[in-house]
């Protein structure tokens, strides 16, 4: 019952939720800075502190252009002018280069045999995402 006395009744419905998991440390530290941007733009300084971490020393884990383009993104994180529209941008950004990570880890080098040359899978510029630009290229 509400605060008009209305009433509603319906019957349950069960569905399965589509989910997608996160297991390279990447990829889930980009989706949790996402999720806290979407949640509220007042997360933009705890964002930029974990992309912060993330991109501590780099060399041989973070592709260079994917490196420079999260330094950009901690700059304007910072800049404390994050409007909806640049939060949702920035968000989508995000969820792009984590799918590139899973999906062949850019920037991230696989030790071992396997590895060849030592060169990354993809790159951050594969993904065409860029934020550089205030108005995001996406």
């Amino acid at each position: 019952m509400d605060g008009i006395e209305q009433a509603g009744l319906s019957q349950p419905l069960q569905t399965l939720l589509p989910g997608k998991r996160f297991f390279n440390p990447l990829a889930a530290a980009l989706i949790e800075i996402r999720r806290d941007l979407l949640w509220s733009r007042e997360n933009a300084g705890r964002s930029a502190e974990i992309l912060r971490a993330v991109t501590w020393q780099p060399q041989g884990f973070v592709d260079q252009t994917l490196y420079q383009e999260l330094q950009r993104a901690i700059g304007m994180l910072e800049s404390g002018d994050l409007s909806a529209q640049d939060r949702d941008k920035l968000a989508e950004a995000l969820w792009k280069a984590a799918m590139a990570v899973l999906a062949g880890s850019p920037g991230f080098v696989p030790a071992g045999p396997e590895a060849s040359g030592n060169q990354p899978l993809i790159t951050w510029t594969d993904v065409n995402v860029s934020l550089a630009k205030k108005d995001f290229v996406i």
